[in-house]
């Protein structure tokens, strides 16, 4: 099949990748983290996958990924995430 990672290590680390898979999974997309500290978004579709599924799939991870650094630079240092 196909693999690809994300490394969001410099990005803000396994906080940020925990957090962009929970959102994705909300949405519908099963993403794993794996790596050193779970930094890495593994993204797995088949091989046979139809081209407009993964276009959403990839929409759904860029959107997520956005949203929660967007949501990491306005967050208070100290507040939890959600």
């Amino acid at each position: 099949g196909m693999i690809h990672g994300v490394d969001l290590a410099r990005a803000g680390g396994s906080e940020l990748a925990a957090a962009v898979a929970k959102r994705c999974f909300t949405e519908g997309l099963v993403i794993e983290r794996c790596g050193r500290g779970d930094t890495v978004l593994k993204i797995l579709p088949p091989l046979t996958i139809d081209d407009a599924l993964l276009v959403r799939g990839c929409q759904i991870l860029a959107d997520a990924i956005v949203a929660e650094l967007q949501g990491s630079r306005t967050a208070h240092p100290s507040s939890p995430r959600a």
